[in-house]
């Protein structure tokens, strides 16, 4: 079992998408997307720049881990293509790349990322999927003092992720706090970037 860390530059329930009952990783990130197993766990913590740091954003369970073609054609995540709507969890969803017979392959559906992200997004052809997770976004709770009091590249002060450093008592004391949130888990919160998205005249936007 291994526990992915990852620092969120931007948090706007998109990577990861926690409605609809799941919180899958279906865009970006696509190392983790790529070599993180059924098992797994995933920890996404705040950011320095945005004043979350040594904060637990989200953390999830893999459970299962579909291609982007039996994601889009799951009906559990139908829920998840985005549309237009008065709320806002219709609008960010992660399910927008349509199988296609074309140059690209791809059809992607007006989301809040555009043509751009599609290489990034696709060429790791899988998405990760969780039914055991927990999701704060603005209102990311603080780590535990003995967890951070372990030092920088643990959970702070490390670019991209990282996944093989910690030691192993400490990994299973993170995993066994994770579990525990998890207990009454789902979506605690909301993202951080929500109002400024709602806001903004520009759709297209970062993860």
């Amino acid at each position: 079992m291994k526990l992915y860390r990852y620092v969120m530059t931007y948090d706007t329930g998109l990577a990861p998408n926690p409605y609809h009952g799941y919180c899958t990783l279906a865009l970006c990130k696509p190392q983790i997307r790529r070599t993180a197993q059924v098992g797994d766990w995933i920890m996404g913590l705040g950011s320095k720049r945005r004043g979350y740091e040594c904060r637990l954003v989200f953390a999830m369970r893999v459970a299962e881990a579909l291609t982007l073609e039996e994601y889009w054609q799951d009906r559990r995540f139908e829920d998840k293509k985005p549309r237009e709507s008065e709320r806002y969890e219709d609008t960010c969803g992660d399910n927008v790349y349509q199988p296609h017979e074309s140059a690209s392959g791809w059809i992607q559906l007006p989301c809040f990322h555009c043509d751009d992200d599609i290489a990034t997004d696709t060429r790791t052809n899988r998405v990760l999927i969780a039914d055991r997770f927990v999701y704060f976004g603005s209102d990311a709770i603080e780590l535990p003092v003995e967890f951070v009091a372990q030092g920088e590249n643990y959970f702070y002060g490390f670019r991209n992720h990282q996944v093989h450093n910690l030691p192993t008592r400490l990994k299973h004391d993170v995993i066994e706090w994770l579990e525990s949130l998890c207990q009454e888990g789902g979506r605690r919160g909301y993202p951080a970037q929500q109002g400024k998205i709602t806001g903004a005249t520009e759709e297209v936007i970062l993860c």
